[in-house]
Formats: C-alpha cells, structure tokens, sequence
C-alpha cells in the first residue's frame, strides 16, 4: 500500500527549515534488516528509508480519514546489499 502526505502537514513541515532533512518516500519493512529477497522491491520505489513503524500507524490515519504525515529520525545505515551498518557517530548532530 502506499500513502501519501498530507500536503498542508508536508508544507508546513518544508517551511521550518531544518538542516539535513530529506524529503522522500519512506519503506517499511517487519524486519530490521530487509530480507534479502524484499529488498529488491523496497529499492524499485526509490525509497529514502526504510523504516518498521509506520505502515500500521499509516494504515489506521487512513482508515479514520485522519491527515498523518511520517517523519523519522534515522539511526542505522545499510549499505546497497542491506546489511546494517549500525549508527554513525555524527546521527545525533544537528
């Protein structure tokens, strides 16, 4: 399934400003790191993370008509075959 922002919620969160924000589609996946045989398909959208909690969460907003919008703090990094390459030491800078 995919959802879409709300756009009211999405430009007002592009107006604050803050640094080392990107703006893209976020995965999710039940599993930390993506199975080797999903992760292929997470690639195919182009995906700026992938993330476990959000389909659930975006799911129920949805339902309930409810204007939701994911915004995620990253932690861990993979590299390109989706091995966890843990948290980097500057992830909590600003």
């Amino acid at each position: 399934l995919e959802y879409k922002p709300n756009v009211t919620l999405l430009k007002h969160l592009l107006n604050i400003g803050f640094s080392r924000v990107t703006q893209g589609t976020i995965a999710t996946s039940n599993t930390f790191p993506v199975p080797k045989d999903a992760l292929g398909i997470i690639k195919s959208f182009d995906s700026a993370a992938i993330e476990m909690e959000g389909s659930g969460v975006s799911y129920t907003a949805w339902r309930s008509n409810i204007p939701l919008m994911i915004i995620r703090a990253i932690s861990n990094n993979i590299d390109a075959d989706g091995v966890d390459l843990g948290t980097p030491l500057d992830a909590l800078s600003i």
